[in-house]
């Protein structure tokens, strides 16, 4: 039995400086405009698929993991959801293991 060992990528709490609990991001997310209807069911969509719901302090979050051969598919949801992302970037899940070690696994943004 073939088993792989995942690294996850480290999520910096930290953004232009400012941590993501500090009084600049707390008031940025109060300007923030409300989620347009389309991209509410974009997040609905996605939640009764495979997206998954978590809880940070107050706020709550989703995050859609897909495997390597959904890049494009991620980066278009990481682009439409992009102004209510705290990452630049999606994550990466690299294998470090296997037939494909060193390559990336899975992408995931969290919104």
């Amino acid at each position: 039995m073939n088993t792989s060992i995942v690294l996850f990528q480290s999520i910096n709490n930290m953004r232009d400086g400012h941590h993501l609990a500090s009084r600049y991001w707390q008031d940025y997310k109060k300007e923030l405009p409300m989620l347009p209807e389309q991209l509410k069911d974009v997040a609905v969509g996605m939640v009764l698929g495979d997206a998954g719901i978590f809880k940070v302090s107050k706020q709550a979050g989703i995050k859609f993991e897909q495997g390597h051969a959904q890049e494009a598919f991620l980066t278009h949801l990481f682009d439409l959801f992009s102004t209510y992302c705290f990452i630049l970037v999606p994550g990466k899940r690299t294998e470090l293991s296997g037939p494909r070690k060193g390559l990336v696994k899975s992408f995931w943004p969290f919104f």
